[in-house]
């Protein structure tokens, strides 16, 4: 398990988006306090530009179980559910996703 610090970049996965919808695209999320080693604070920026802050968000680790509500995972173990259930029922170990490539 790794342990969380201050500035750890994280995806935050809102409990509900804009209109009240579940959230299925993460905001990107700094963590900005350490409560334990499993809820933080952090600091996002939505996909509409906006930014704020959410406490006490769990954060989900590789092998915790998927509960509802608001969380945060390192960006390596973010995966789809589908994603993750299409994996499960062949067997294979999740794959990290591909490094993006930088721009000169």
């Amino acid at each position: 398990m790794r342990k969380p610090e201050i500035g750890d970049p994280v995806l935050y996965f809102p409990a509900s988006s804009r209109g009240g919808r579940p959230a299925t695209v993460p905001y990107a999320a700094f963590v900005a306090f350490v409560e334990n080693d499993r809820q933080v604070n952090v600091a996002y920026f939505s996909h509409h530009g906006e930014h704020g802050f959410a406490t006490a968000v769990r954060l989900h680790q590789e092998g915790d179980p998927m509960v509802p509500g608001a969380r945060c995972e390192y960006r390596g173990t973010a995966r789809p559910a589908a994603n993750l259930a299409e994996v499960a029922r062949r067997g294979e170990e999740p794959q990290a996703p591909p490094a993006t490539r930088k721009r000169a």
